[in-house]
């Protein structure tokens, strides 16, 4: 039997449900059409994510909570209940969003732009120097 949520979970439990909701809903033309959406939903059969869309809501999930997920956990969750194991087990830290990494990039760059450059090979020499 799976376990349930921590405490601070219920949080995100609530959070990871209406993501999966919203996408689902989107997904399918804007409704859901009487569909219960559980944490023990599956991400295949029952919310009906075919491999693009599981990309997508995944993607959404790592927007909402702000984190950068393993990219196993693409193919290993099963059900909302998995994809919520992984947000507690990899929570805000444990790998850096690409937000965080840009960022961090703009703080060491200086912010210059390619004023003279006209065309794009210009534009990525200006970059490449």
């Amino acid at each position: 039997m799976a376990a349930e949520p921590s405490l601070a979970g219920t949080d995100a439990a609530t959070r990871l449900l209406n993501v999966a909701r919203s996408a689902v809903a989107e997904f399918r033309g804007g409704d859901l059409y009487g569909l219960q959406v559980s944490l023990d939903s599956t991400l295949q059969n029952e919310l009906g994510l075919d491999s693009l869309a599981r990309v997508e809501f995944l993607h959404r999930v790592e927007e909402a909570f702000q984190i950068r997920l393993p990219d196993d956990t693409f193919a290993s969750a099963a059900t909302l209940r998995d994809l919520l194991a992984a947000i507690e087990r990899n929570g805000p830290g444990a790998v850096p969003t690409e937000r965080s990494a840009k960022d961090a990039l703009r703080a060491t760059r200086p912010e210059r732009t390619p004023d003279r450059a006209s065309t794009l090979i210009e534009v990525l020499r200006w970059y490449v120097e």
